[in-house]
């Protein structure tokens, strides 16, 4: 915290909005407390801030469920537009349902759930005979990474699965892609 300009010693817990228990505590068990509860304090805190609601079907569609590689040409925007309002400047993330959330309220973080459980059983099913540990192991890696941001729409990991899905498919003479 130092290093980023900060001049208190506890500026950690001043940001963290620490109570008396983790002053008596090492900081470091408060940084992990702060990076796994923050994104849903953030999350929670959308319907305090009158943010949740925002938009239509289609919003939802660009901003929670198409990749991103698609979505940044059709609607370049609302990436950017339909955030979570933060609690501190510092904390700067509200999970992967923020933007569902913003655009259509609950039924958007109900709509992205349901779209999350069809991708992961399709994506398990139609890789089930050859490539079923490499394809749970992203779509895991991926669930647990919701934490922060929806992993479901950046390219890193939505690539990862079609490449396995569609390269194991296909081969030339006897020998496979993948």
């Amino acid at each position: 915290m130092l290093a980023s300009g900060y001049k208190d010693d506890n500026a950690i817990m001043n940001i963290g909005q620490a109570n008396d228990l983790f002053s008596s505590i090492p900081s470091g068990f408060f940084w992990v407390y702060l990076y796994t509860s923050s994104p849903y304090g953030t999350l929670a805190a959308q319907q305090g801030f009158d943010n949740t609601n925002r938009s239509d079907f289609e919003t939802f569609i660009e901003g929670a469920v198409l990749p991103d590689f698609v979505s940044k040409y059709i609607a370049p925007t609302v990436s950017t537009i339909f955030q979570p309002l933060r609690l501190t400047p510092e904390l700067t993330v509200g999970t992967g349902f923020s933007v569902a959330l913003v655009t259509l309220g609950f039924t958007g973080v109900i709509l992205l759930f349901l779209w999350i459980i069809f991708i992961s059983f399709s994506f398990a099913w139609l890789n089930r005979n050859r490539y079923i540990k490499s394809t749970c192991a992203i779509l895991s890696a991926a669930a647990i990474l919701m934490t922060f941001d929806n992993m479901f729409i950046f390219s890193s990991c939505v690539m990862q699965l079609i490449i396995i899905t569609l390269f194991s498919r296909f081969r030339f003479s006897k020998y496979f892609l993948i």
